[in-house]
């Protein structure tokens, strides 16, 4: 039998043995060991590893040697090493070789042994290497001409100007590259050359080099080229000298522009003197402004508007008083120059008249620009002269002359540099507009992160502002992340954070219980036929072989409940299946391992949001469904292995809710009501046996889930919240004096097929868990491919009016028709627990350092 590894073993051995002896200088016997292992039948790395351990064994003429014959081979282990070896062997015969084989070998060796020179830093193969940009192979192409910026100097300016204006992306970058890079040579000298007689895209290349080179030292011969050259080599000079002319230059500039003879070679002038002047001033270069002030001075219209124009950037007084004589001058063409010059201005102290033309400018187009031109001026950091507190104020006047979204955005974006609370209150206004929602809210999250530190209040009224509104993922995370640190710093709470763990990734039901039902302390988990039993949650069927459903379909546990129902002191199970399908029972045999017993509880259950609640207030609970008389409370005996009894609450004539059931006292007269989302049920003073009066409201959109009834705005009376279970949104609806309005909680996630209530964050306010049923009908549903989010909402009272902040804990789990809320781990703190379609999840709430 052929055994490899023992054999590979022994290589590697030998393989180590001589590297250890040539280290130790037995540099004939390690090479003699290198030679046989390269030789013999091995491992690609092995015959690689001893062929490198060969060239570095052998003096430097036979090393060369086989450098050569490994890059000339065809054997890929050789040919690797000799290219690897060929970068590390030192001295110029080393790079003759490499230059030699050059042209001797396939297109991606010559890419490999181009790289190589380039490495060495060879610069005599910057012949070849001109050559070898005319390649057929587009590969050896770009590689020579990126090694030419390395390796060539001002004789390859030619070819590297023609391949600039290629057609081909991955050539033009590799050109341009190198055109910036190169080094050997007079480079200044050829480009300029370029530039005065070379063919149109030659020149315009010669001049982006020289440009991106920041050589100044070209600006002479520039200005000799605008003064003499051809009318491609001046157009071409004039956009060069407008990126490398410096301060001192800025007078020649004017002097260009002043003395043009036509306005093809004026508007040239103004551009290069518009370039260089914000360039200088973006870079807090003084200007002096004298020769702008004495060329407008002398010159004529044509030339004054030139000029304002191009020292937009500039604030100075003489040209301000200039600019504003030229808004109301005879002339059309000089007030129209003034006007968009007023648009680009850089001057703070012109923000007053931006304004006053932003708001009285007969042409919309007119207008957007000087809206445009006030907010770029407000907000951009160039502009020292004015202090925060004067860009928020100059933001403010403008707002209401902001009628686009883009404005808006660009205002956002200069707020979002400002932490101060007024910008903070301003950037909140904006989150009403829904063109402009996304924007306003990372506006927030970044004033927010500016004033955590020295105003934590606003900043956390502002981000728990944006956390019920905000709809991106991204966002939400950012907004939670910020408002964390705002907390730590005040020294408050932490937002509630949870920990998923994946029980089961099987789909097993979508509804989930939570119990000890092993009475061994610890909680454990049931979803109708498989049993998690706590604190490791192992999985244990509870009636023979577990059932897994296929998830675009159905399960028949859709809800279920743990109570006691035998007196035998176990946890049993309450399992309501699809609708119109039976309620069962599920008996625990009291001995872990041993298959509970089923019963039929109930033969038909209608309603998709039933629940196992005590609605008389007898101490013991009824389940809460619709049956074919209508809706109903179920009951078991005195021996709960029979049918249970059923009580019919609703009149013939009162709705049959598919969805949606609820229980509190809606009328304050201390009985629990029943609420669905056409009215409730008002109870009786004997509720078992008395009539339950229907008043018809509405109280929920159509298909809510769970429908729960508390105080909402802590006026003293009941408030009813529902979701839409197949469709997006979230509602509560207020009880007044005049009748019951709705109020929009969140409408971002669809399906919210499971409502459920509980004091998440331990302040004393009651919040609500819900989040996405995944493929809840599979088709026809709202958002059916959405993500599949868990979350909670915290509730806030304030001055009596309720508002709440979403808080995302999972965004690829969602719950079914019914989850558990409890402390799983006995922390103190709520956990969360479903089951639905992507399976069996558990979260568990984080405990804050400190607590």
């Amino acid at each position: 039998m052929h055994r490899p590894q023992p054999r590979i073993a022994i290589l590697d051995a030998l393989l180590e043995a001589a590297n250890l002896g040539l280290a130790e200088g037995g540099r004939d016997r390690a090479s003699a060991v290198f030679e046989k292992l390269y030789a013999i039948p091995a491992p690609d790395n092995i015959r690689r590893a001893a062929y490198r351990g060969l060239m570095a064994s052998a003096d430097q003429g036979r090393a060369l040697e086989l450098i050569k014959t490994g890059i000339l081979s065809d054997d890929v282990p050789i040919r690797t090493a000799a290219l690897e070896m060929a970068r590390e062997v030192e001295g110029p015969e080393a790079a003759q070789v490499l230059h030699g084989a050059l042209e001797k070998v396939e297109p991606p060796i010559q890419v490999a042994l181009i790289e190589a020179l380039r490495q060495r830093g060879h610069t005599a193969a910057a012949t070849v290497l001109t050559a070898m940009a005319k390649s057929p192979e587009a590969e050896v192409r770009v590689a020579a001409l990126g090694a030419l910026g390395d390796l060539g100097d001002d004789k390859a300016a030619a070819v590297l100007l023609e391949a600039a204006g290629s057609a081909d992306e991955a050539e033009k970058r590799a050109a341009r590259q190198a055109l910036l890079v190169l080094r050997h040579g007079d480079i200044t000298r050829a480009l300029i050359s370029y530039l005065k007689s070379g063919q149109p895209a030659a020149q315009a290349e010669a001049a982006r080099a020289l440009a991106g080179r920041g050589d100044g030292e070209a600006v002479a011969d520039l200005m000799v080229v605008i003064n003499k050259g051809s009318d491609p080599a001046r157009k071409a000079a004039f956009l060069t000298l407008g990126q490398l002319a410096d301060a001192a230059q800025i007078a020649s500039l004017v002097r260009l522009v002043v003395e043009a003879g036509d306005e093809t070679t004026r508007t040239q002038a103004r551009d290069a003197l518009r370039t260089a002047l914000h360039r200088l001033h973006g870079w807090g270069i003084h200007i002096d402004a004298e020769p702008i002030v004495a060329g407008l001075a002398a010159g004529n219209s044509q030339t004054c508007a030139a000029l304002l124009q191009a020292a937009a950037a500039l604030s100075d007084a003489r040209v301000r008083d200039v600019l504003r004589s030229s808004l109301k001058d005879a002339d059309k063409s000089l007030r129209d120059a003034a006007v968009l010059a007023l648009c680009e201005t850089g001057d703070p102290e012109l923000l007053p008249d931006l304004l006053g033309l932003a708001n009285e400018a007969a042409d919309p187009g007119l207008r957007i620009q000087a809206v445009r031109g006030y907010i770029r001026l407000a907000t951009e950091r160039g502009s020292a002269e004015l202090a925060d507190a004067q860009r928020i104020e100059a933001l403010r006047k403008i707002l209401p002359t902001t009628t686009r979204p883009e404005e808006k955005w660009l205002m956002l974006s200069g707020l979002a540099k400002l932490p101060d609370p007024v910008a903070l209150e301003l950037a909140l206004m904006m989150l009403k507009d829904a063109s402009t929602r996304a924007e306003a809210a990372q506006a927030v999250i970044e004033i927010a992160a500016g004033l955590k530190a020295s105003r934590p209040g606003p900043a956390r009224d502002g981000l728990r502002k944006i956390l019920a509104v905000a709809l991106e993922p991204s966002q939400r995370e950012s907004a939670e992340k910020v408002l964390a640190e705002v907390n730590a710093l005040a020294g408050l709470p932490p937002t509630p954070a949870f920990s998923r763990y994946k029980l089961d990734g099987a789909f097993r039901s979508e509804g989930v219980a939570v119990a000890d039902f092993d009475r061994d302390g610890r909680l454990d988990i049931a979803t109708g036929n498989i049993l998690y039993l706590g604190p490791d949650w192992r999985p244990q069927s509870m009636l023979g072989s577990p059932k897994e459903y296929n998830p675009e379909g159905y399960s028949e546990e859709f809800l279920c409940f743990a109570e006691e129902l035998d007196g035998d002191g176990w946890m049993d199970l309450v399992v309501v299946g699809f609708p119109g399908a039976k309620t069962r029972w599920l008996r625990n045999p009291g001995h872990p391992g041993e298959p509970w017993r089923e019963y039929t509880a109930v033969e038909k259950t209608g309603n998709e949001s039933p629940d196992w609640t005590d609605v008389d207030n007898d101490g013991h609970k009824e389940l809460l469904f619709v049956s074919e008389e209508g809706t109903a409370l179920a009951r078991p005996g005195v021996d709960p292995t029979k049918l249970w009894s059923i009580h019919v609450i609703a009149g013939t004539r009162d709705p049959r809710p598919g969805h949606g059931l609820g229980t509190g006292d809606i009328n304050g007269d201390g009985r629990d009501d029943i609420v669905c989302p056409e009215g409730f049920w008002e109870a009786p003073a004997a509720p078992a046996s008395g009539p339950w009066v229907f008043h018809k409201v509405k109280l929920g959109f159509e298909a809510p889930a769970q429908m729960v009834v508390l105080d909402v705005d802590a006026d003293g009376d009941a408030d009813v919240v529902s979701s839409g279970a197949h469709r997006y949104g979230l509602w509560w609806y207020e009880q007044t004096r005049e009748g019951w309005r709705p109020h929009e909680i969140d409408k971002a996630i669809s399906q919210l097929h499971a409502l459920h209530v509980a004091d998440i964050n331990n302040d004393g306010l009651p919040d609500f868990v819900t989040g996405k049923r995944f493929w809840a009908h599979r088709e026809g549903d709202d958002g059916i491919e959405d993500p599949a989010v868990v979350c909670w909402f915290e509730l806030s009272q304030e001055g009596g009016r309720p508002s709440w902040i979403r808080h995302d804990i999972d965004s690829d789990s969602g719950v079914g028709l019914h989850f558990q809320i409890a402390d799983l781990d006995g922390d103190g703190l709520l956990d969360i627990v479903t089951s639905n379609k992507k399976g069996v999840n558990v979260f568990l709430q984080k405990k804050a350092a400190g607590r």
